[in-house]
């Protein structure tokens, strides 16, 4: 079972219970699995052993399945409201899930070790490439860096113009979408520093950037304007 394997989840509003699995090549669907009508996102783990699955439900959280069919659920954590985002780090260890605040969870148990107030409402996370930092964005415009290892903040950036996502790149950069364009961040040490000047866009808010496999371009979508 490879993570390249997609996962399809119920669409929003849908009322729909059956999430699907899909092989990347050829694209076909391989399983389904039983999932909460309010499910909205899905990871694998890098070990493809299992995925989970999140939710705006109380009910049912987090919930993680097996990463082979018949994709049974393995465990799930309740109570956990206004989840926004997760992510897996690289090395598997770990998983950040931002609900109100950070909480970490150990990925071998499945359970939640230690919860972190990184100084703002968290939106967005994502790892640094050898998964021993983890760089949190605030609601307040403040980028974070969280020791992996001992759970500890090591440093706070804040970011103007409204920054609304981030990205690690494969260089071990940080990548900002803010309303008026992208900021490249180096978070390489204990410490963040804005490398040059923003990286300029043909519109405002961008989403997420994404990386060519090359590493060699970066992708964003933008509202036309600005």
């Amino acid at each position: 079972m490879s993570a390249a394997n997609v996962i399809a989840l119920p669409r929003d509003g849908s009322g729909g219970t059956t999430g699907y699995i899909y092989s990347s090549e050829p694209f076909a669907q391989i399983g389904t699995f039983a999932t909460d009508q309010l499910a909205f996102e899905a990871i694998w783990h890098p070990t493809s052993s299992k995925f989970y699955v999140f939710s705006k439900s109380t009910t049912k959280s987090i919930t993680v399945f097996n990463g082979a069919a018949p994709f049974a659920e393995r465990s799930a954590v309740n109570n956990l409201p206004n989840i926004t985002t997760a992510r897996i780090s690289p090395d598997g260890r770990r998983l950040y899930v931002l609900s109100g605040a950070l909480r970490i969870f150990d990925t071998t148990i499945d359970q939640e070790i230690v919860g972190i107030n990184t100084g703002g409402r968290p939106i967005d996370v994502d790892f640094s490439i050898d998964s021993s930092r983890a760089f949190i964005l605030n609601d307040n415009g403040s980028v974070v860096t969280v020791d992996t290892v001992t759970n500890q903040i090591l440093s706070t950036l804040p970011v103007q113009n409204s920054p609304n996502s981030l990205t690690v790149g494969p260089t071990g950069f940080i990548y900002v979408t803010t309303a008026s364009g992208i900021l490249e961040i180096d978070g390489r040490g204990t410490s963040l520093a804005v490398v040059g000047n923003p990286i300029a866009t043909t519109g405002v808010n961008c989403t997420r950037v994404q990386f060519t496999p090359d590493g060699a371009r970066l992708v964003t979508a933008c509202v036309a304007g600005g």
